[in-house]
């Protein structure tokens, strides 16, 4: 593995944690994406909030 690969590896997991995340605060959140990362900030489940916004990154990094 080369640097140019590890480095696209990266961005693409970025790009797919983002994406997911905002995808899962339109569609299962009542409020705006500000107001729920917000609350999600108090109440401590930011971690959370992230780790369901990886999924996406299972079909980066399985190549669907």
């Amino acid at each position: 593995m080369n640097k140019k690969e590890l480095v696209i590896g990266f961005a693409v997991g970025i790009i797919a944690n983002t994406i997911g995340t905002l995808l899962y605060i339109l569609l299962f959140s009542d409020f705006g994406i500000v107001e729920t990362f917000d609350a999600a900030v108090t109440q401590g489940h930011v971690g959370s909030l992230l780790a369901l916004g990886a999924i996406l990154n299972l079909v980066a990094f399985l190549d669907f």
